[in-house]
């Protein structure tokens, strides 16, 4: 996978326009800090950073979130990634622009394995969420990922179809299914969150590489 270089779940809020291009294939690596990703759907509280320690050694972000205000069975959006998070890569027309998968490392501290989903909105009303039908353990780094296509079984529109959830992409946010153990509890549990990804059909990636290794053979010719 190439780095940055080569659910009811949230509520309606106003934000600046998508992008009007996804970046694929993008994986944000949180080099240097938490990239625009937050912890609310305003995008205004960071999630934490640290400069290590992540699926990779690396950097990564984190949410200690607490369950008083979440009952068992809710569907509570814990690490959002807004419309100009990672500089605006994952807004855009999913379809149109390619993206097969949305993944991620992710790492929680429970105690128990807990059931997480991903979910992409628009800038206003209902998306789409993909359930991660395996439990992610407790303590370590765990990848997740979700198909992007039509008939994909993980997918639960809220209301809407594969167009209308895909076709103007703002908001990605990760969470998870609250269990009995935590609902309405008032606890907290660490999230972390590194490598959140979209990529192509394998072809299209072929493609992207083979033109990127062309142009460098290009450029030491000039040389």
């Amino acid at each position: 996978m190439c780095k940055a270089g080569c659910v009811a779940i949230a509520a309606i809020l106003v934000f600046p326009m998508a992008a009007t291009a996804t970046i694929v294939p993008y994986e944000e690596a949180f080099p240097t800090g938490p990239a625009g990703w937050s912890k609310d759907s305003a995008g205004s509280l960071s999630l934490d950073w640290a400069a290590v320690g992540g699926s990779d050694g690396g950097g990564f972000v984190s949410h200690t979130f607490n369950f008083l205000n979440s009952p068992t069975n809710s569907t509570p959006p814990i690490l959002h990634g807004n419309p100009t998070a990672s500089g605006g890569a994952f807004a855009g027309d999913w379809i149109a622009d390619g993206v097969t998968e949305f993944s991620a490392m992710v790492k929680h501290e429970a105690g128990f394995p807990l059931t997480f989903f991903m979910r992409v909105a628009p800038m206003f009303g209902p998306g789409a969420v993909g359930l991660i039908f395996a439990p992610v353990p407790s303590g370590v780094w765990t990848p997740i990922s979700w198909g992007i296509f039509p008939g994909n079984p993980q997918t639960i529109f809220e209301g809407t179809t594969f167009p209308q959830a895909f076709g103007n992409v703002a908001r990605v946010q990760i969470g998870v299914i609250t269990p009995a153990q935590l609902g309405g509890v008032d606890q907290s549990v660490t999230f972390s969150l590194d490598q959140p990804a979209v990529t192509p059909e394998p072809g299209t990636l072929a493609l992207v590489c083979a033109g990127t290794v062309l142009v460098g053979v290009r450029t030491r010719r000039r040389r």
